[in-house]
């Protein structure tokens, strides 16, 4: 069988790939902001409901019943215009890619007596899960053939297992396969297969074909206009090279003038739209978020610990370590090196940098070629491949552990601090108070440090003396809907030798808040003739159960220098859900 490691390669990857989709997290079974269409993907989605079920573009009338049928994300995906009408926040291009299956899940839900032809109910869910999976599964296939051009078949195997096994493309292929990152790795392989063909064959439909493509993947991502990068310097890798395209692009100008006509045909969708909704034929839906083009935020994106790209997705530092070798190669280094540069400055400068690193995605199909450059490089000395597999195999560890943690694990692996994750990284089971540490970086060193007591304040003593938000009949500071502060509670700091503190407090949630920015915040600050020296925060709700009263405690290293009171206040953070605070205490640590 001919190339056929790369065939047994290919079959593991689509294994994994439909236990993790179909058996392991099914997304298409689960409710609320966990189904298939939530979040996000009920964005890009909402186009096909409002025009083919309730034909109503403009006002969107039926969102507010279905996200509180439903509860598919706590966003309305939509922003009122000074037209009055709203506009959907994300481009149409997804919609159109998800259509076939829409259509599909509503002739199941309309020939149903079980569920509603309501474009989000069960049908709905799976049949945009599964038919979003088979994108995956063609974009894999035929970047298989793309690369089996230029590498050997053991080469490509590899690189197909480092992919799905060792990358975030196996979550966003197989459980979050709506997001658009999934389908644009498709629609990347086939581009870079067409224009291989193209200049094997000249063969021109093949480019208006490419074109009509670029067009597709602009409407899903407008950046991804970028692609053209790939179709006009493919094959390129010397200067000699360069002149000869300028010439052959000369020789057929009009040509590929004539690729405009798909591309305008597909993205004049989305200025028909704006036109319809809004009166205007181009508007930018994103609102308030936009780009920092000088400087990008690079090195948050790769590295942070909030979401880093590098860090979440180690196996991908392969495509920067494989740079050299690719470049030796002298093959289409202009296309693959320009389309690197430009994609991820781009994923950079996007001011909502802690979206993550699922943003490259799309670009593995070309940052492929790195990969396996680097990949055939190491196969050339048996030391090399001694010291490389162990990583290897450990990134790809890491990766199922990240995928895990990221569904059905208790470990929070993207908005992290770097204290959280170096006490978590790699570990199947959480610390109730690891948890702290995703707000407070601050963690006393002894986990059983002896405490002596410096203020307390207990409410039922001292209730008459506060100025507002008091349960007199709990005997406790409470903070809800309208009382969004408590009292700011001060005392003089005369502890100079004191290095470490706890404040502790009793609460009970009334009930349970689950959105993270609306979480109760306790706050410590150090103060000096009224400047916050430091301020320490943590997110009750994180540790909270409804209706339970709990002693919660949050660790604070004493700062350096002059210091002359300590202050501790709470504050609800927009959530309308009530808080009983009492018997509030600091304590030194030794």
């Amino acid at each position: 069988m001919k190339n056929k490691l790369s065939i047994w390669s290919l079959l593991l990857c689509y294994s994994l790939m439909f236990i993790a989709g179909f058996i392991y997290f099914p997304k298409w079974e689960m409710t609320d902001n966990e189904a298939t269409i939530s979040w996000d993907v009920s964005g890009y989605y909402l186009y096909l409901p409002a025009t083919f079920i309730y034909k109503d573009v403009k006002k969107l009338s039926f969102n507010d019943s279905m996200l509180a049928k439903y509860k598919s994300s706590p966003l309305f995906q939509a922003f009122k215009h000074e037209s009055g009408n709203y506009v959907m926040k994300y481009p149409a291009g997804q919609a159109v890619m998800m259509s076939p299956f829409f259509f599909i899940g509503h002739a199941i839900a309309s020939s149903s007596d079980k569920y509603p032809a309501d474009g989000f109910s069960y049908p709905y869910q799976k049949a945009i899960g599964i038919g979003m999976f088979l994108y995956a599964l063609i974009g894999l296939f035929v970047l298989r053939k793309v690369l089996l051009r230029y590498y050997k078949d053991s080469t490509v195997a590899i690189v197909l297992i480092a992919l799905v096994y060792g990358t975030n493309y196996l979550d966003f292929s197989s459980i979050d396969q709506g997001m658009t990152h999934n389908t644009l790795f498709m629609l990347y392989s086939i581009v870079l297969y067409q224009t291989i063909i193209f200049y094997e064959k000249l063969q021109f439909r093949r480019l208006y074909f490419i074109a009509f493509l670029i067009g597709l993947m602009t409407l899903i991502r407008p950046t991804e206009v970028i692609t053209v990068i790939i179709t006009v310097f493919w094959g390129i890798s010397s200067w000699s090279e360069f002149k000869q395209r300028l010439v052959f692009i000369a020789q057929h100008f009009l040509k590929y003038t004539g690729c405009i006509v798909p591309f305008l045909a597909v993205i004049s969708l989305q200025f028909i739209y704006w036109k319809w909704v809004s009166g205007s034929w181009i508007v930018y839906s994103y609102e308030d978020q936009g780009f920092t083009w000088f400087p990008p935020h690079l090195k948050n994106y790769l590295f942070s610990y909030r979401s880093g790209w590098l860090l979440y997705c180690p196996m991908m530092i392969l495509a920067f370590v494989g740079v050299l070798p690719y470049v030796a190669r002298k093959q289409n280094i202009l296309a693959v090196g320009f389309y690197f540069f430009v994609s991820l400055y781009i994923v950079s400068a996007w001011d909502i940098w802690w979206y993550g690193g699922r943003a490259m995605i799309q670009s593995y199909p070309m940052l492929a070629f790195i990969m396996a450059a680097f990949i055939q490089f190491i196969h050339t000395k048996r030391l090399y491949k001694y010291l490389f597999y162990p990583f290897f195999v450990f990134f790809i560890y890491y990766n199922l552990w990240w995928t895990h943690h990221s569904h059905r694990g208790n470990i929070q692996v993207v908005e992290s601090t770097k204290s959280y994750f170096w006490a978590t990284v790699c570990r199947w089971e959480e610390k109730e108070d690891d948890k702290k540490l995703l707000d407070n970086p601050d963690r006393f060193p002894n986990p059983k440090p002896i405490l002596r007591p410096l203020y307390t304040i207990r409410l039922s003593e001292h209730i008459d003396s506060l100025e507002s938000n008091i349960d007199k009949v709990n005997n406790s500071i409470n903070l809800n809907k309208t009382n969004q502060f408590s009292p700011r509670l001060s005392f003089q700091w005369i502890h100079p030798k004191t290095e470490w503190i706890r404040v502790s407090a009793n609460f009970k949630a009334m009930p349970k808040e689950w959105e993270i920015w609306k979480m109760t915040q306790m706050v410590v600050e150090f103060k000096y003739k009224g400047n916050i020296i430091k301020s320490n925060l943590l997110r009750l709700h994180r540790l909270l159960n409804t209706d339970e009263w709990k002693d919660i405690d949050m660790d604070v290293k004493v700062p350096k220098g002059q210091i002359d009171r300590v202050e501790i206040n709470f504050w609800n953070a927009g959530s309308e859900n009530a808080i009983l605070i009492q018997d509030i205490q600091i304590m030194s640590m030794e």
